[in-house]
């Protein structure tokens, strides 16, 4: 666990070798991008409402996510934002 968002290639790598890491990265940056909005997007939502928001519409787009993976990109979209 960390405090911060965090990128450990190495980690996937280890854990589900390295040709299914390569496509689960990809995935994951597809992802990170969908859960994105450019503060001029906010309209007058502060960054926990922007959050909420993002999490709702990546929730939306992709059921098969669990709620933990989706809390993980809000987090990461609000730490980024800040």
């Amino acid at each position: 666990m960390s405090a911060f968002p965090t990128r450990l290639p190495s980690a996937l790598d280890a854990y589900f070798g390295v040709e299914r890491a390569a496509h689960l990265r990809a995935r994951v940056e597809a992802l990170l991008s969908e859960a994105w909005l450019e503060w001029q997007d906010w309209g007058t939502s502060d960054l926990a409402e922007a959050t909420e928001y993002v999490e709702q519409q990546v929730g939306h787009a992709h059921p098969e996510l669990s709620a933990d993976a989706v809390r993980a990109l809000g987090w990461n979209f609000s730490y980024q934002s800040r």
